[in-house]
C-alpha cells in the first residue's frame, strides 16, 4: 500500500460479488483488473461484497483489501455499516450495479459518490422471467435507474452509454473505460489449424446467453449439407443444461457427448468448465465463436476468441455490437433470430477470403483493448473527485 496517501483518500468499491465468487462472471474480472492496477498506481482501494459459501471475511488480493459479509438479502445494511464506521477514511464510494445495487443515492453525499455498470437487463428481464415479473422488473430497473442519473457514471461500452442517456442520464457525465484483455494477444503464426467448420460457444449457460440458438443454428446449417459441430464450453445450471439442452438436441436429431474426451465425432458436445490454456487452444481451433445473448455489457468471449485467431458471429445486441465494432471485427447478424445467425455462419463458409479478413480485422481490434487503458479512465474520473 502507498504509504504517502493520507487518511481520508480510501476509495470503496461495493459490488454483489467479487473476484472468487463461485459466480463471478466478465464484471468481476474487469474489475478486479482495474482496482489491482489503482493500487499499482498509489490508490488505496477496499472492496465489499457478500459473503459467499467458503469466503473468508478479508483478504488482500494483489493488493486491494476485500472485505466479505452478509449474505444476498443483508449485504446492503451491512455495506452501511461498514461505511458509516469508516466514513472519515473513505473518499469516494464507488456503486458497482450488475443487476443487483447498494442504493448509494440514499445513504452517500453526492459528491462522494460514482456509479459503475456494466449493462442494463431489459431484455433480459423477460427472458428470465417471462411474463408479469419479467414486466415489473424491467420498469423496476427504469425507476431504479433515474436515483442515479445525475451520478459521476463509469461503464464500458458505447451501447451501454446511449441506454444510460436514453434512461435520462447526463450525457457529460457518463464516460467509458472500455474492456481490457487478460489474455495476451498470440501471434498469427501461433494460432492453431481450425478444426474444419467446428463452431464454439463458449461463456456462462443460462437462457439469455442464447445457446439454445447455437444449437438451432447447427440444426439449420446440417439440413443445408454443412459438414459441421458446435463445442460449448462454460459452467451453468446442470438443471438447464439436462432437462432443456439436451432434450432439445435430440428433438433437432443431433447428438451429444460431454468431458474432455475426443469431441470430433459428435454434433454437440459439452466440454464444461475448462482451464485458461485448454479455453484458448479450443477458441483458436474454433472456425467461429457463436454468441447469441440478449445483452451484455461488453461479449469478453469475443475478444477472446479474436486475439488467439478466431471471430465470432453475434447478435445485434448492446455490448455485443461494440465487440465486433459494430460489423468490421466480426460477423454481425442482421436481426436477433436463427436464420440471421444461419446467414452469417454461412458467409464465412462460403467466402473464404473475406472470412480470412475479417479475422486478422477482429484479431488487430482486439488487440487495441487494454486493462491499463481502462484503469487509465478509472483513475482519471476518481483523481478528479478525490479531495485535494
Amino acid at each position: 500500500m502507498n504509504s504517502s496517501l493520507q487518511v481520508g483518500n480510501k476509495i470503496l468499491f461495493l459490488s454483489w460479488r467479487d473476484i472468487k465468487h463461485p459466480k463471478k462472471g466478465g464484471a468481476e474480472v474487469y474489475t478486479h483488473e482495474v482496482l489491482k492496477r489503482l493500487v499499482e498506481r498509489g490508490m488505496e482501494i477496499e472492496h465489499y461484497s457478500v459473503l459467499f459459501d467458503d469466503g473468508v471475511r478479508e483478504e488482500m488480493i494483489d493488493g486491494v483489501r476485500y472485505i466479505r459479509s452478509g449474505s444476498n438479502s443483508t449485504v446492503i445494511p451491512h455495506a452501511i455499516a461498514h461505511y458509516y464506521k469508516n466514513q472519515s477514511e473513505i473518499a469516494l464510494v464507488v456503486d458497482q450495479c450488475n443487476t443487483h445495487r447498494f442504493f448509494t443515492s440514499l445513504w452517500i453525499p453526492h459528491s462522494k459518490r460514482v456509479f459503475f455498470i456494466h449493462q442494463l437487463t431489459r431484455e433480459i428481464w423477460q427472458q428470465m422471467f417471462p411474463g408479469t415479473k419479467g414486466k415489473i422488473g424491467n420498469f423496476l430497473e427504469t425507476v431504479m435507474l433515474k436515483m442515479n442519473r445525475n451520478d459521476n457514471t463509469i461503464t464500458v461500452s458505447e451501447s451501454t452509454r446511449c441506454d444510460l442517456v436514453a434512461a435520462g442520464f447526463d450525457s457529460k457525465r457518463v464516460i467509458i473505460a472500455p474492456e481490457g484483455l487478460v489474455f495476451e494477444p498470440w501471434a498469427p503464426a501461433d494460432f492453431c489449424e481450425k478444426e474444419g467448420d467446428t463452431l464454439l460457444y463458449a461463456g456462462r449457460i443460462n437462457p439469455y446467453k442464447g445457446v439454445e440458438v447455437c444449437i438451432k443454428t447447427l440444426a439449420k446449417l446440417r439440413k443445408q449439407g454443412r459438414d459441421t459441430r458446435l463445442w460449448i464450453v462454460g459452467k451453468g445450471d446442470p438443471e438447464y443444461i439436462d432437462n432443456r439442452l439436451k432434450p432439445l438436441i435430440k428433438e433437432l436429431g443431433l447428438d451429444y457427448s460431454e468431458g474432455m474426451g475426443d469431441p470430433r465425432t459428435h454434433d454437440v458436445h459439452f466440454f464444461g468448465f475448462v482451464s485458461s490454456y485448454d479455453l484458448k487452444n479450443l477458441m483458436s481451433r474454433s472456425k467461429a465463436l457463436l454468441f447469441a445473448s440478449q445483452r451484455e455489457g461488453w461479449g469478453l468471449t469475443v475478444s477472446e476468441s479474436a486475439i488467439v485467431g478466431t471471430p465470432s458471429v453475434v447478435w445485434p445486441s448492446q455490448g455485443l455490437i461494440d465487440a465486433v465494432n459494430f460489423g468490421t471485427a466480426g460477423y454481425l447478424c442482421a436481426q436477433k433470430d436463427v436464420d440471421s445467425m444461419v446467414e452469417q455462419v454461412g458467409r464465412i463458409f462460403d467466402f473464404p477470403e473475406e472470412y480470412d479478413q475479417m479475422r486478422m480485422d477482429a484479431y488487430r481490434f482486439a488487440c487495441t483493448l487494454s486493462f491499463n487503458r481502462s484503469a487509465d479512465v478509472f483513475e482519471s474520473c476518481l483523481k478528479q473527485l478525490l479531495p485535494v
